[in-house]
């Protein structure tokens, strides 16, 4: 068995980032031009498109990959920073699974999708409700 440096890491770590990146931003991205952008074999870009992002369920579109558009830009720079961390220790913690990363993501992709901030909702005729739900209190005593 052998044994990965810190740079090999560092290096799949930050590959890992920026295809994720690319993902996010709506890339169509084509395996053999990652596997020369980033100087690695094109199985290892499989690899990483096919397992180490496996919880993302990337669509293949004529060789291309590409994130489902309902995913597109939810991820910020934090989600693709924690996902490199989380990458680089992977091997050490085996309860990092393929399932605990998707429930992960999807649970921040999830709630970006149910948060609304007034810039994205028009609340126009809602101000009957918005006062009425200002009447309530904040918190309840419990017994």
């Amino acid at each position: 068995m052998s044994k990965k440096s810190t740079s090999d890491r560092d290096a799949v770590g930050y590959r890992l980032a920026h295809i994720l990146a690319k993902l996010n931003q709506g890339q169509k991205l084509d395996p053999q031009e990652l596997a020369d952008e980033f100087n690695v074999t094109l199985r290892s870009i499989q690899r990483d498109l096919n397992d180490r992002f496996a919880f993302l369920s990337l669509q293949k579109v004529d060789g291309r990959y590409c994130l489902q558009s309902r995913f597109l830009g939810k991820l910020t720079l934090r989600d693709v920073e924690q996902f490199a961390n989380l990458a680089g220790v992977r091997g050490l913690f085996p309860s990092l699974s393929t399932e605990f990363l998707r429930d992960l993501f999807d649970s921040r992709i999830q709630n970006a999708l149910l948060i609304k901030g007034h810039e994205y909702e028009d609340l126009g005729g809602k101000e009957i409700t918005f006062n009425r739900l200002l009447k309530y209190p904040t918190s309840s005593p419990r017994s």
